[in-house]
């Protein structure tokens, strides 16, 4: 039946569980599934499904060591929660953003003796305050809804308050909107926002790409609040197009960690972060873009980046043809960090590829290929506080001879601290 029911019941003396490897997309019932493991502080559910869940009674009843139970990505509709967090005296924090519920579903004491517990992260269709049930929130005096109900005001312990706390409805829960991004789930609380698993759990070739999508399916507008982005299980980009700009206009964004993003399948990195200027943070640049021809554009104009690790960040030697605009105006930035994994031997252009680059100190592109490069104009122009450029791969056998403003005109122009130059 698909069951995991009372699968690590009654481990008391279990510190530690490793989960991560377990595949839950088939499996109807989590009930008891680690009851009263009482000395257990933490566990990594990151990679649980639920497209087959229905019942999730006494799943972590007793549990009272854990002090956060994240279910983020766990999508499905409950027909049975009861006593599903109970006696978890320790937990400060629950998401289950991503549930819902069935018009029948059993709820008695889910949360009941949950004393330590503040936040409850839930969507706008995850609402219980029509089912009845006495004591589903006994003991939460610390809990808080997202516009600030609190349980120690209101002192009810039913699903009076089992929805979600906005202007005009008072409740206990803290909003999570929700929404789609191509074939994938993504929730926003608190400026961060998730990228989850594929809408369609049992989809073949879920894709990346267009624009966010809100819960009735319309463009998401509010894209100025987002601070963050994170990718939590693995997401497959789609072939997108130079004019999608994938990750730009985010206004405000701060952070993107790309770790769990697959770009086998892209084919074009020009313009991708375009209008997302406050951008400080890329981390886990690991993308296998062999099939990339260009990256024209693709961080330009990112001010507020502080540095690059592209280390990891593969292409092909035959495919890539354009670098133009690669990092200009990344005023900020003070390091950019290259491989050999970084193959240039087919790229015909690199113009104003670091103009503007202000903050470099040193760049090491010894590993460059450049005998098909035919335009280096202004490539290193304005780099003002450049001290050492290391140069030594190039070469200029391709350049094209017949231009008097291209090839390597004011290739290094403005860079006045420039000592080392091979």
């Amino acid at each position: 039946d698909g069951a995991m029911v009372a699968m690590f019941s009654g481990c008391k003396k279990l510190k530690e569980l490793d989960v991560t490897s377990f595949d839950t997309s088939k499996v109807k019932y989590f009930g008891g599934m680690f009851a009263y493991c009482e000395s257990l502080k933490e566990i990594d559910l990151s990679n649980f499904s639920g497209a087959k869940l229905t019942n999730a009674n006494n799943m972590f009843v007793g549990c009272k060591s854990l002090k956060k139970i994240d279910l983020k990505t766990v999508k499905a509709q409950l027909a049975d929660m009861t006593a599903m967090f109970k006696d978890c005296e320790s937990v400060t924090e629950i998401d289950i953003r991503l549930l819902t519920n069935t018009d029948t579903i059993e709820v008695e004491d889910a949360f009941n003796g949950c004393k330590e517990l503040t936040t409850i992260y839930a969507n706008n269709k995850f609402d219980l305050h029509e089912i009845t049930a006495d004591t589903i929130f006994e003991g939460c005096e610390k809990l808080e809804g997202g516009n600030g109900t609190t349980y120690a005001d209101k002192q009810d312990k039913t699903t009076t308050y089992a929805k979600v706390d906005v202007e005009g409805q008072e409740g206990y829960f803290t909003l999570v909107e929700t929404g789609t991004w191509g074939d994938y789930d993504w929730s926003l609380v608190n400026g961060d926002l998730t990228v989850l698993g594929a809408t369609d759990e049992e989809a073949t070739s879920p894709r990346f790409k267009g624009k966010m999508k809100d819960s009735e399916g319309q463009d998401y507008t509010k894209t100025d609040i987002i601070k963050t982005i994170t990718f939590a299980q693995e997401v497959i980009a789609g072939d997108w197009t130079e004019s999608e700009k994938i990750f730009g206009g985010f206004t405000n964004l701060e952070e993107i960690d790309f770790k769990n993003f697959n770009t086998e399948n892209v084919t074009t990195f020009a313009n991708m972060f375009e209008g997302s200027t406050n951008i400080a943070t890329i981390s886990n640049i690991e993308f296998n873009a062999t099939k990339v021809t260009t990256m024209e554009n693709m961080f330009k104009g990112l001010s507020a980046l502080r540095s690059l690790d592209l280390t990891k960040l593969e292409t092909s030697e035959t495919e890539l043809k354009d670098t133009s605009y690669m990092f200009y105006d990344c005023a900020s930035v003070s390091e950019i960090k290259f491989a050999d994994t970084f193959k240039t031997n087919a790229v015909e252009t690199m113009v104003s590829m670091f103009e503007g680059c202000t903050d470099i100190k040193e760049l090491d592109l010894s590993t460059f290929n450049t005998e098909k490069v035919t335009d280096f104009y202004h490539m290193f122009r304005n780099c003002e506080n450049a001290e050492k450029i290391d140069v030594t791969s190039f070469k200029t056998t391709g350049i094209n001879t017949d231009t008097t403003d291209g090839a390597m005109v004011a290739m290094f122009s403005g860079c006045k601290k420039l000592k080392e130059l091979d």
